[in-house]
């Protein structure tokens, strides 16, 4: 059987910097499904980069494995980082690149690698596997005679259960950590139920990815796999990944179910407009703990900008709804979209603090290549058509220009790290997060939280 190294690139000290303390790093599921879906054809090892103490060690341990084949996950910040990685390995080792950013410029990450493969890429990797003509490949870019060849489109599998579970035995879960938004809890393990959003925001790579439609594996399907957490692995807490696992709460009465009886408690994310009171019921009831909110903005013209739309009423009764039944709120905005003002930030943080959520997410936007938003910065010259150079964009954390016209960078930085401070040092925060502390290691993370941003 061929050995396959499939890499996922440290990124958390690139796109957190000094923040990289209070982030979650979380298993790379991608990968995971990838050995499990064929892990019947190949050896397949998984080598998550931010579990190694340095690149280097990486490098030795994957070859130490000996691999014939080496997949590696490519995202914008780590393409840089990518391009010396894969330069250390012998050139007769097949080098497969995929993820977001092998979709969205297959002809670039071709100058490094062998093949890029676009979208999902599970049946794939089994035919690169099993010697498959390169041309009767669905999905992939590669090289013949120095010319780049396009195969046709892979479509996404369209039954979710189709996948075999996650091989868990191969994951060390001590080993990741939840961010101070998540919460403390121990024995988390982390499931993704469906792919794909179906909102398609302008910003997003969910669409380039998964497609534009949503898919969901059926609870006895879940069921499983949580079984295999629990019993397995002492799983007590589940962080559920999907992009807006609310969409399809009213089909999920067994998994729910289930949850409750098990005791196991998760978190889980959604949109305020996919939520009511009857969702945010069952949800409290089956034990989730938390809910992440994604709201990007308080400025309505920023939000076209964005190419999302939201009702700003609903943003508030979401937040109503769940301090009512006593879930713990988090709230993600973002700064510095192509038409954002210093007038429409200050406007975010204001409603920030108007909703009062448990913990907020302030981020920057960025122009992605493959999204819509690049598309629309190039076309109306905000940007270059860039390439991704963390020198030439030494002021950009993750080494490609800004999107927005009116506030560079570095203003950005100080804005978003002023929001941080103005939000968590401020006495109502503080008090009504010490009364609702139930432990000694809340009150810590509470102190933790304000002495970070109090820098």
């Amino acid at each position: 059987m061929k050995r396959v190294a499939l890499v996922y690139l440290p990124y958390s000290d690139i796109i957190f910097g000094s923040e990289k303390s209070t982030k979650g790093i979380t298993p790379p599921l991608g990968l995971l499904y990838l050995q499990s879906y064929n892990k019947d054809f190949a050896n397949i090892k998984v080598f998550d980069g931010e579990i190694y103490d340095s690149i280097t060690g990486l490098i030795n341990a994957i070859k130490i494995f000996n691999p014939e084949i080496i997949g590696v996950t490519l995202l914008t910040s780590t393409f840089p980082r990518a391009k010396e990685f894969i330069s250390q390995f012998d050139k007769r080792i097949t080098r497969i690149a995929g993820g977001p950013y092998a979709t969205a410029r297959p002809t670039e990450v071709l100058q490094h690698f062998d093949i890029a493969a676009s979208g999902e890429a599970e049946q794939t990797l089994r035919e690169i596997i099993q010697n498959k003509p390169l041309r009767d490949i669905k999905g992939i870019y590669y090289k013949e005679n120095n010319k780049i060849k396009k195969t046709e489109k892979r479509e996404p599998i369209t039954n979710l259960d189709h996948l075999p579970q996650i091989i868990w035995e191969d994951v060390d879960l001590s080993k990741y950590q939840q961010s101070y938004e998540r919460g403390n809890f121990s024995n988390v393990g982390a499931i993704m139920t469906s792919r794909g959003c179906g909102f398609n925001c302008d910003y997003c790579c969910s669409e380039s990815m998964y497609g534009s439609n949503v898919r969901f594996r059926s609870n006895t399907n879940i069921i499983e796999e949580l079984e295999t957490l629990k019993k397995n692995h002492n799983v007590k807490f589940i962080e559920f990944w999907d992009d807006t696992f609310t969409l399809g709460y009213k089909k999920r009465t067994e998994l729910f179910t289930y949850l409750r009886k098990k005791g196991i408690h998760f978190s889980c994310n959604a949109r305020a407009d996919t939520v009511d009171e009857e969702c945010i019921k069952i949800l409290t009831k089956a034990g989730c703990k938390n809910i992440f909110f994604g709201i990007e903005s308080a400025n309505p013209n920023t939000l076209k900008d964005l190419g999302r739309s939201m009702d700003q009423n609903k943003i508030t009764n979401a937040f109503k709804l769940a301090k009512k039944y006593g879930l713990k709120t988090i709230g993600s905005f973002m700064f510095g979209a192509p038409n954002e003002n210093l007038a429409s930030v200050h406007q975010t943080i204001a409603l920030a603090k108007k909703l009062n959520p448990d913990r907020v997410l302030f981020n920057i936007v960025t122009a992605h290549p493959g999204t819509k938003l690049y598309k629309r910065c190039v076309e109306e010259k905000i940007i270059p058509r860039y390439k991704v150079d963390p020198q030439k964009y030494a002021k950009e954390p993750i080494g490609v220009p800004s999107s927005c016209k009116n506030i560079n960078r570095e203003k950005l930085q100080r804005l978003k790290f002023q929001a941080y401070k103005e939000y968590y040092v401020r006495p109502k925060f503080i008090i009504s997060q010490l009364l609702k502390c139930r432990s000694i290691t809340e009150i810590k993370t509470l102190i933790d939280l304000t002495k970070t941003y109090k820098k």
